[in-house]
Parts: structure tokens; C-alpha cells; sequence
């Protein structure tokens, strides 16, 4: 079984050598933020697009883009992010659907303003409306893949960016809903 490791950095703006963690800016300008509600659907596990993120690497969100971004440090810890770097209120939403169940001890929201929930014992649900800061959530998923199933506004078209174990580069998943395994 995997042991839980320190958290994942993720820098909005650009990739910096050493780890940072984000800052939220709670006085970001954009238009007030609207209701943004848990997801009430349900996912399951199938045959879905795979990537592999590369272990303690940092993964940007471009600067304009409404996206999310998900990181690992290679142990079975992750954490997804989620802004929109324009500073719109933005509804972001979303499921984390694992093999195994997540703790409740293991999950939680990054800044506090998001809402975040153990739907299932291995589905977490996710709601915010973070403008141009920066929400998420970290959890310990003890097997791989994680299957995330996002949108923004209620729209699936929407990125998912990660760091390609295999080139190194941040990529986009181009794909809705995926699986991510780490290494």
C-alpha cells in the first residue's frame, strides 16, 4: 500500500524549477460569482483515454484558459486544480472516480472555498467558482488509474493539463472523461 506523501505543487502561470504551491487571490476582478452546485450524476469505470503523469512535476493552467490541471507525486497521492485565468466566475464541476475507496481523512479542498464531497466511497464530487485563483482538491487513490470526469459551466469541453511521463512536457488530455496513472 501506498503511504501518503507530501502534496503536489502546481504553479498557474508558468513552471518553475523549485515547488510552489498557488496563491489565491480572494480580491481577483470578475463578475460576482454565481451558484455552483455538486454534480449529481454518477460515473463509472471503463475503457477511457490513459495518461501518465509524470511523478513531483509541476503543471501549468496557460494564461486565458478556463482549465484544470492534475499533478502526483508518483505514490498514490494527486491533486487536481482548477481555474479560470481570465478571472470569469466560471462554474467548475466535476467527479474523481477511483478502482479502490477513498478515505475521508485523504480528501480535501485546497483553499477551503470549494466544495468537496465523498459521494461514493470511491467518487468524490467537486463544485467552485474560484475567478482567476486557484481551487482543487488532494486525495490518496491506494491503486491506478483515477478517472476524472470535469466540466466548466456544464460544459465537458474543457482541458485537462498534465505532465506526459513519458516527454516531460505538459500536455493536454484532449479528451473528457480520462484516466490518469501515475507512474
Amino acid at each position: 500500500m501506498r503511504q501518503l506523501h507530501s502534496f503536489l505543487a502546481v504553479s498557474l502561470l508558468t513552471i518553475s524549477a523549485s515547488a510552489c504551491y498557488p496563491y489565491h487571490n480572494p480580491n481577483s476582478v470578475g463578475p460576482s460569482p454565481q451558484v455552483c452546485s455538486l454534480p449529481t450524476f454518477a460515473n463509472s469505470m471503463a475503457n477511457y483515454p490513459s495518461f501518465h503523469v509524470a511523478a513531483n512535476a509541476a503543471t501549468e493552467i496557460p494564461g486565458g484558459d478556463r482549465a484544470f490541471a492534475v499533478t502526483s507525486n508518483g505514490n498514490g497521492t494527486y491533486r487536481l486544480v482548477w481555474s479560470d485565468t481570465a478571472g470569469y466566475s466560471t462554474c467548475f464541476t466535476g467527479l474523481i472516480t477511483g478502482i479502490g475507496n477513498f478515505s475521508s481523512a485523504q480528501v480535501k479542498g485546497l483553499s477551503g472555498r470549494e466544495q468537496v464531497q465523498l459521494k461514493q466511497p470511491n467518487q468524490i464530487a467537486f463544485a467552485s467558482v474560484p475567478g482567476s485563483g486557484v481551487d482543487g482538491v488532494d486525495f490518496f487513490a491506494d491503486q491506478d488509474p483515477v478517472y476524472l470526469d470535469v466540466y466548466a459551466d456544464n460544459s465537458s469541453a474543457v482541458n485537462i493539463y498534465f505532465t506526459d511521463t513519458n516527454s516531460g512536457l505538459v500536455s493536454g488530455a484532449n479528451t473528457n472523461i480520462a484516466a490518469f496513472f501515475s507512474p
